[in-house]
């Protein structure tokens, strides 16, 4: 059950949630310059 593609959404789950994780401490690495909160569909 589980098998490769499993482990690849996984490892895609799992860059998600840490890139996610990025962008609500507002790391500066995390958007690109200019960003607005439009884009993200996020406020505050």
């Amino acid at each position: 059950m589980w098998g490769e593609g499993a482990q690849v959404r996984l490892a895609v789950g799992s860059f998600v949630v840490f890139t996610v994780y990025l962008r609500q401490r507002g790391s500066p690495e995390s958007e690109p310059v200019g960003a607005a909160h439009v884009d993200t569909g996020q406020t505050g």
